[in-house]
């Protein structure tokens, strides 16, 4: 079982942990710039909220049928990317759409909030190859 020093130990050595195992993304949020006087419809923008080092992560479907993460059903283009709490996209999760790796655009399927303690300290996403 888990007591208040390891979790603290775990904390203060994360960046170790995540030495040479991280990869630069830029995030992508839409951003409401009004709306459409006659249907109401909101007029969005994309805006990039930066570039930030997060652990990207291919999904092992090895000697599997079908693997599927929060009921949905894993593709072959699917990738898994941890954001960690610490940098400054955490007031963005709710806004967040796509992700951009090496110009690829993935855009987000799941969140998923991770973390030892009363709070994630990283957040976890489920992210699809945009075609």
């Amino acid at each position: 079982m888990l007591d208040k020093w390891d979790i603290e130990f775990i904390r203060r050595n994360r960046h170790d942990i995540m030495r040479n195992r991280t990869v630069t993304v830029e995030a992508i949020i839409l951003d409401e710039s009004g709306k459409h006087p006659v249907t109401g419809q909101p007029y969005t923008e994309e805006v990039s909220i930066g570039e930030f080092e997060v652990i990207w992560r291919v999904p092992q479907t090895k000697h599997m049928d079908r693997l599927q993460h929060q009921g949905y059903d894993v593709e072959t283009t699917d990738r898994f990317v941890k954001f960690h709490v610490d940098e400054d996209i955490a007031h963005y999760m709710d806004e967040l759409k796509y992700v951009v790796r090496n110009n690829i655009r993935y855009t987000i399927i799941t969140i998923d909030p991770r973390g030892i303690g009363r709070h994630p300290n990283r957040y976890e996403f489920l992210v699809r190859r945009v075609r």
